[in-house]
């Protein structure tokens, strides 16, 4: 992601370039993906089961 949004931010400076996340920001940015990615795959195999239970977790 970081990437993509380094290519996006160089293609247009003068409007994104004050917008991009510092150091510090991304690693709270990482943070936060590594508590929110297994909440999201849990409600995604949770919302695709007709009937969930707890062996699903």
């Amino acid at each position: 992601m970081r990437e993509i949004m380094q290519i996006l931010v160089h293609s247009h400076k003068n409007i994104l370039e004050n917008l991009f996340p510092t150091v510090l920001e991304w690693g709270k940015i990482v943070e936060l993906e590594s508590v929110l990615k297994p909440m999201y795959m849990a409600t995604t195999l949770l919302s695709t089961t007709s009937s969930p239970t707890q062996g699903d977790l």
